[in-house]
């Protein structure tokens, strides 16, 4: 499993409170391809999917809700 460094799991909550891949990209100052490579690699790391991607943006899943809780 790949070291989940700070990046990723600051990307993650800009994620989580945007729901939007260009807002949260936006938000950070890094591109929207940058945002989606992070999100890839922390889903991988963890083995979950954490975000329904639907044409009103990003839905987050169970696991996805349950990380942030935490």
């Amino acid at each position: 499993m790949r070291l989940l460094i700070s990046r990723h799991l600051e990307n993650f909550l800009a994620l989580y409170d945007a729901r939007n891949m260009h807002l949260a990209a936006q938000k950070k100052g890094i591109s929207q391809p940058a945002l989606s490579k992070s999100l890839k690699v922390l889903e991988e790391s963890l083995g979950a999917t954490l975000f329904e991607r639907t044409h009103r943006g990003l839905e987050p899943t169970s696991c996805c809700t349950g990380m942030h809780a935490q």
